[in-house]
């Protein structure tokens, strides 16, 4: 049996209010800016709470790609879910509240106000993204796992003629 959630985070109202976005829109910019997030988190988060975090996503792509991208995301340990069968995140966010078992020991962070009232009559605790966010910046940082891990879940994905490109454009002999 799965254990019931501590945090409860509505994965794009967060990934929004922090630093990780960047101002790329290339292929696969949305995935590696979860992943930088996932990261983040990972790294500012307490050992207890894994196990214990869930992350929604709303799903513009189908459930079988959704599950592909989340078992990537899912070695971090946080279980991260893509409301592909909801219309939006904030349905299967109000979905996973009122089915807590014990709600009074739950934290979701949002800032919308409709998951932030369906979480208040549960009597869960409410934080604004924008506050948890920044109140995770303030956290210091766990040391990464090894630098062969954080080089593969940051490198973009290019091919070899855009990597020539790009250093025939900032060549300094030229």
């Amino acid at each position: 049996m799965a254990k019931a959630a501590r945090l409860l985070i509505d994965g794009y109202n967060l990934l929004f209010q922090s630093s990780v976005v960047g101002r790329g829109r290339g292929p696969g910019w949305l995935q590696h800016a979860r992943i930088r997030m996932l990261h983040f988190l990972k790294n500012r988060l307490s050992d207890d709470d894994f196990g214990y975090v869930q992350v929604v996503f709303d799903a513009t792509t189908s459930p079988i790609e959704s599950a592909s991208v989340s078992s990537a995301e899912q070695s971090l340990g946080m279980q991260v879910l893509f409301a592909s069968e909801h219309d939006e995140a904030d349905d299967l966010l109000e979905e996973l509240i009122r089915g807590h078992p014990h709600p009074k020991t739950l934290t979701v962070v949002s800032s919308d106000h409709r998951v932030q009232r369906c979480a208040r009559a549960r009597k869960a605790r409410v934080l604004d993204a924008e506050d948890y966010w920044e109140s995770l910046e303030e956290r210091s940082v766990a040391p990464p796992e090894s630098n062969d891990e954080l080089r593969s879940n940051f490198e973009p994905d290019v091919d070899a003629s855009e990597v020539d490109y790009w250093l025939r454009e900032f060549d300094q002999d030229s």
